[in-house]
C-alpha cells in the first residue's frame, strides 16, 4: 500500500505522520473526512486541518480524485500570483471505522390528535465510531426529526419523511413506510435523491436495529 508523509507545526515543533493510499473504498473500514484541492498532498492536508475537527489524529488514508476541470481553473487563477505553480491535485481523506456498531430503538410518535402517527418513530438516531492514532475514539451522532406535513396514506402503506436536524438544506433525509396489512416497516436513507441505504423489518425493534446500524454515514450526514 502506497504511503505519503504529511506534516504540521504543533507548539513550535514539526510533527509528521504517514497516511496510506487506498484505491477502492470499503464502507465498513473507511469513512470520508472530506476532500480538498492543493498544490500537493501536504497542502491538501493543511486545508483539511482547518475544516475538520481533530483531522490530524483522525486521518489514516487518502485517495487521489480525478478533478481536472476545477484543478485547471484554480491553476489558471493562481498563476496570476505565482507563475511558477505547476499543478493542483484533489485528495479525499479518510478515517478508520472501528468494529463497534451502535443501534437505537426509538420511542413511538404519540400525538393525541394524530393517532395515525403511532407507527412512526419520535425521531431516528445514528452514531458512528472511528479510531484515532492517539489511541482515542471519535464518535459522531446525527438525529433525524419527522416532518409531519409529509405524512400520507397510499393504499395499505403509510409514509413519512424525516430530515437531518443539522442539515439546513434538508439534503439528508429518510422515508419511513409502514405496511398496515403486513404490519411491517421499511426505510430508505437518502442524500438528495441518492440512496444511501435501505432497511426493513417485520417488527419495530428489528427494523430500527437494521436501520440505525447504517451509522452516521460515509462523509457528511
Amino acid at each position: 500500500m502506497k504511503k505519503e508523509t504529511i506534516s504540521r507545526t504543533n507548539l513550535g515543533k514539526i510533527e509528521q505522520k504517514e497516511i496510506y493510499e487506498i484505491e477502492k473504498i470499503d464502507n465498513s473500514k473507511h469513512r470520508l473526512l472530506g476532500q480538498s484541492i492543493g498544490i500537493n498532498i501536504n497542502h491538501c492536508a493543511l486545508l483539511g486541518m482547518k475544516h475538520c475537527d481533530n483531522f490530524w489524529h483522525r486521518v489514516r488514508f487518502f485517495q487521489i480524485i480525478q478533478n481536472e476541470e476545477q484543478e485547471k481553473l484554480l491553476l489558471e487563477q493562481q498563476r496570476k500570483f505565482d507563475p511558477n505553480l505547476k499543478e493542483y491535485i484533489t485528495i479525499a481523506f479518510y478515517e478508520q471505522l472501528s468494529d463497534q456498531t451502535t443501534m437505537y430503538i426509538p420511542k413511538r410518535l404519540e400525538i393525541k390528535e394524530r393517532p395515525e402517527l403511532i407507527n412512526f418513530p419520535l425521531n431516528i438516531m445514528f452514531s458512528t465510531t472511528t479510531l484515532c492514532d492517539d489511541n482515542t475514539q471519535h464518535k459522531e451522532t446525527s438525529i433525524y426529526n419527522p416532518d409531519l406535513s409529509t405524512f400520507k396514506q397510499e393504499g395499505i402503506k403509510q409514509k413519512m419523511k424525516y430530515f437531518n436536524s443539522l442539515n439546513i438544506g434538508r439534503e439528508f433525509w429518510i422515508e419511513i413506510i409502514y405496511n398496515t396489512s403486513k404490519k411491517s416497516w421499511s426505510g430508505t436513507k437518502y442524500y438528495k435523491e441518492e440512496i444511501l441505504g435501505i432497511a426493513d423489518g417485520p417488527t419495530w425493534d428489528s427494523f430500527f436495529i437494521h436501520l440505525t446500524a447504517m451509522g452516521v454515514g460515509n462523509g457528511v450526514n
